[in-house]
Formats: C-alpha cells, structure tokens, sequence
C-alpha cells in the first residue's frame, strides 16, 4: 500500500490501522485533525483499551525459526532412512 492509499483512507474515515505481521498495530492519523466521533465509539466516561491489547499476538521470529528447523531435520531423517532402506534392498538384489 502506498502512501497516497494511506492517505485517501484517513480522509475517508479519519484513521488507519495499519497492521504487519510480527509488529504492533499503528495507527495512523493526521495531525491537527479533530477526532471524529465514532458510531459505537467510547466514550469519555469509558475507559480505552490500547488495540496491541486486543491484537492477537504473533509468534516470534526465534520460535518460528525453530520450528523450520525442527521439520526440516524430521525431512532429513527421513530422507536419510529412505536412501538406507533403497541400498538395503539394491544390495539385495544382487
């Protein structure tokens, strides 16, 4: 998305979320801009929770990391036990 999408959207609506995996949420707005009220918008009176506390959280890169390498030594064995099994069975062939 480029910058001028961006900012047709906080025209439109008066904020964007912008939203990347693997980071927190930001919200984008212009300055010097009032804020509009929203339909179902808190008000005052409630109290706001931050969006990155109702955010879903993703993983962290060390632990997706660790799960590539876990499944790609898993593919390795395996490969490892087939080529064991195909010479075992060439050798006895002959």
């Amino acid at each position: 998305m480029d910058i001028k999408q961006v900012r047709q959207l906080v025209k439109e609506y008066g904020s964007v979320v912008l939203v990347e995996e693997g980071h927190l949420p930001l919200v984008v707005r212009e300055l010097g801009q009032p804020r509009r009220e929203a339909v179902g918008a808190p008000t005052e009176a409630s109290e706001e929770v931050p969006i990155a506390a109702r955010w879903p959280k993703s993983r962290p890169a060390a632990q997706a990391q660790d799960a590539v390498l876990e499944r790609l030594n898993k593919e390795i064995l395996a490969l490892r036990e087939q080529i064991a099994q195909e010479e075992a069975q060439g050798e006895g062939q002959r």
